[in-house]
């Protein structure tokens, strides 16, 4: 199974610059500033922009990648005075990061570009799902190459036309950095078992009330071996295990997060049965609550 790809963040900061998500009112800025010169394109895939309408359809391009989830284009962007600088696109596909990017002529040979790379290799370095960053470079691309070299990228070789440089294609430098693999037999977490959650003495029936009662996983025998008092709760991978301790107090912010089918029925039977619910800021689209249990710890509720 391939691995979801990681969401890259709106936002980026260095030093001086800002990385935010590209908008099609920066088209006059891209024309003005980079796009249309020559001196700027002439080792890039594409040949300069003879009009700002080039240029805008070039933008509304890239943002209709970024809302198919195909690619992310941030604008670099000058932390002291707002100017946009350039342009530093991110793509994500099956554990592998590709970039490119593009800077104005008056800010080259500042290190404004590594800074920016690195930044973004930085935080795909931090996504265990990532396993390889890569790039393509003209030859002739000194700059460009010492980039990637100075954020950790290595050139593994020359691809006989490997990129597109307007209607043709031409050779290229590709330029990666790769996840060492760990050895078969190197320890490292592979699932999540269960979650203990802790109760005071004498406290099993209502667990199971609100367990079983109101979320509706099952029971199920534990070990002889454990002779605390406690029970196991299980609903297909989800696992809940309670225990009894004498000096019972509930956790302040940790706790479990579970999806849950039937998110606003779910909600009205545990109101129904005297549960306090707090609505929490919806995430990546899917509403959220928490509640807590009969002693007090916090359950979280994700609408599935």
């Amino acid at each position: 199974m391939i691995p979801a790809m990681p969401q890259p963040p709106d936002e980026l900061l260095t030093p001086r610059l800002r990385l935010r998500p590209l908008a099609q009112g920066d088209a006059p800025a891209i024309f003005a500033h980079y796009a249309s010169d020559p001196q700027v394109t002439r080792l890039l895939p594409w040949a300069p922009h003879a009009d700002v309408h080039v240029t805008q359809a070039f933008v509304a391009a890239r943002l209709a990648e970024r809302a198919r989830g195909e690619s992310w284009p941030f604008v670099l962007e000058r932390r002291a005075d707002g100017r946009l600088l350039g342009l530093l696109q991110l793509r994500l596909e099956q554990g592998v990061a590709r970039l490119g990017y593009v800077l104005e002529r008056p800010s080259w040979g500042r290190g404004l570009m590594t800074e920016a790379v690195r930044a973004v290799v930085d935080w795909c370095r931090a996504q265990p799902e990532l396993v390889r960053i890569t790039a393509l470079v003209d030859p002739h691309n000194d700059a460009s190459a010492r980039v990637l070299e100075r954020c950790g990228l290595r050139c593994e070789g020359h691809v006989a036309r490997g990129g597109p440089h307007g209607d043709t294609r031409v050779d290229v430098l590709s330029y990666a950095w790769g996840r060492p693999a760990l050895p078969p037999d190197a320890p490292r977490v592979i699932d999540l078992d269960h979650v203990q959650l802790p109760m005071p003495p004498g406290g099993l029936p209502a667990a199971r009330a609100f367990w079983c009662g109101l979320l509706g996983l099952v029971e199920v025998p534990r070990p002889p071996a454990l002779t605390r008092e406690g029970a196991w709760f299980v609903r297909g991978a989800v696992r809940i295990h309670v225990g009894a301790e004498a000096a019972f107090t509930p956790p302040r912010r940790a706790h479990p997060a579970l999806r849950v089918a039937g998110f606003d029925a779910l909600l009205a039977r545990l109101r129904a049965a005297g549960h306090e619910l707090r609505p929490a800021e919806d995430l990546d689209g899917a509403r959220r609550a928490h509640v807590a249990d009969p002693f007090g710890n916090v359950v979280e509720l994700i609408e599935g």
